[in-house]
């Protein structure tokens, strides 16, 4: 995993004031231009990009990217190294362009009529904040480009997380330019290079490229372990959770639930869906792409029902759980009395987080039970379900709650988790780069009864 690589990345969010600060309309990219050359020429230098060369400085190419190696006195990267880290780029390009749809990143999202132009990428011996990658919006030219720390090459998760935002911004309508939507920006590039990474939806394109399948930079620590964050918490980078919220974007992805106007499209229809010059956050896109066939909170609640076991149709991310349960925190609940447990004060669920509470079955020692729950949220919209899973096989089914109340038969070999998610239906407006004192901020505190089983405290 490379966890602290991606704490070690960044938006320039100064870059994205004046004129894309402003609503945008989301271009297609095939309908505008639909001859895209296989080869795009570089963009002229000087470009604009916050270098004040007089020369071009060494680089190499490849046919939708330009990477300069940085400027006479500069640890430059070696060419030959250049050249090998163009490859992952390229195959992300091949896949979430080519084979996904998304507009060409070779496109100004201002003026359609420029030609397509290469993605620059600008080697640096250091950048401000102490990140090892920065994105930068640019203002007049409609282009996206990004700066590098020397020595980062050979990361191609950092490599395609940046180009993650490269892509988002080209797609119009770009969430880091709006007030309650940038928080999940972060979200959006790690899901793009978790996606290329690991993904089947990438396979065909990393192979035509020579890339092997990458380790997922799922951490399970904080995804699952402190699920009763708010949905995308980026108040803080180290106790936040707005790096790790992807696998809710991998969930909408996947699908699994067959969820209305969900699937492989689902990241370009939550862009496309998003109103222009609003403050709405994603999930008020979320509903839109749902229509009337579903809230944003039972999707919100199944997958958090299927977090409890990373049932989300993403085997890495499956495996990183099993190997690391033991070890999430998960003491989310005190004991008030036997049978009766009331959640800890500071891991009440927030807005769209999740209380985990695996079970201890009770009985006759056969390990079979039947479980019977019934919870108490005072003023709030909690959402139950049981998540249960046969450890032989895997298999793992879903017993709701309605009202917070209901019971289900444990059978020998299962084990089980009562999630329990703050999921209203009214979806709030929210900041999540400015949570104290936000509702979304707020937990919901929720005490409940339970017989057959005892909560697992650790």
């Amino acid at each position: 995993m490379a966890r602290s690589i991606f704490l070690a990345s960044a938006l320039a969010l100064q870059a994205i004031t004046g004129a894309y600060a402003a609503s945008q309309t989301r271009l297609n990219a095939r309908a505008v231009r639909p001859g895209e050359p296989p080869v795009f020429e570089a963009k002229p230098f000087p470009s604009g990009n916050g270098t004040n060369e007089t020369y071009i400085p060494p680089h190499v190419d490849s046919p939708h990217f330009r990477l300069f190696l940085g400027p006479t006195g500069e640890a430059g990267a070696a060419e030959a190294g250049a050249a090998e880290a163009l490859k992952p780029l390229e195959a992300a390009y091949d896949c979430f362009v080519g084979a996904l749809g998304w507009n060409s990143t070779g496109l100004s999202v201002r003026d359609t009529r420029e030609p397509y132009w290469k993605t620059e990428m600008f080697m640096r011996a250091q950048l401000d904040g102490g990140v090892n990658g920065l994105t930068h919006y640019g203002v007049d030219t409609g282009r996206a480009w990004v700066q590098l720390m020397d020595g980062q090459l050979t990361q191609p998760e950092l490599l395609v997380h940046e180009y993650g935002h490269v892509l988002h911004f080209h797609q119009g309508n770009f969430w880091g330019s709006m007030v309650n939507a940038q928080a999940w920006a972060e979200a959006v590039a790690n899901w793009v290079a978790d996606t290329y990474l690991t993904s089947d939806l990438c396979a065909e394109s990393r192979a035509k490229l020579g890339q092997p399948v990458g380790q997922s930079v799922i951490n399970i620590y904080r995804t699952v372990g402190d699920s009763h964050l708010t949905i995308v918490d980026a108040t803080n980078t180290q106790v936040g959770n707005h790096y790790d919220a992807w696998p809710f974007f991998h969930y909408l992805v996947a699908n699994p639930d067959s969820w209305h106007g969900l699937g492989s499209h689902a990241m370009l229809s939550l862009i496309g869906n998003t109103t222009e010059g609003s403050n709405e956050t994603p999930l008020h896109s979320l509903q839109r792409v749902l229509g009337d066939t579903a809230t944003v909170s039972e999707v919100v609640a199944k997958y958090w029902a299927r977090m409890a076991y990373v049932d989300i149709a993403h085997p890495q991310a499956l495996q990183a759980f099993l190997d690391n349960k033991a070890f999430l925190n998960q003491a989310n609940l005190d004991k008030l009395a036997e049978g009766q447990y009331k959640v800890k004060d500071g891991r009440s669920p927030r807005y769209m987080g999740a209380s985990m509470a695996p079970l201890v079955m009770s009985g006759t020692g056969s390990g079979a039970a039947k479980v019977a729950v019934n919870i108490t949220a005072p003023g709030g919209h909690l959402v139950a379900t049981l998540s249960v899973r046969d450890t032989a096989s895997g298999r793992i089914r879903y017993v709701t709650l309605p009202g917070g109340a209901g019971s289900a038969d444990i059978a020998a070999g299962e084990e089980a988790t009562l999630v329990l998610v703050n999921a209203p239906e009214a979806l709030l407006m929210y900041d999540g780069n400015k949570l104290a004192g936000s509702e979304a901020n707020k937990g919901l505190d929720y005490y409940f009864t339970i017989t057959g089983a005892t909560v697992s405290m650790y």
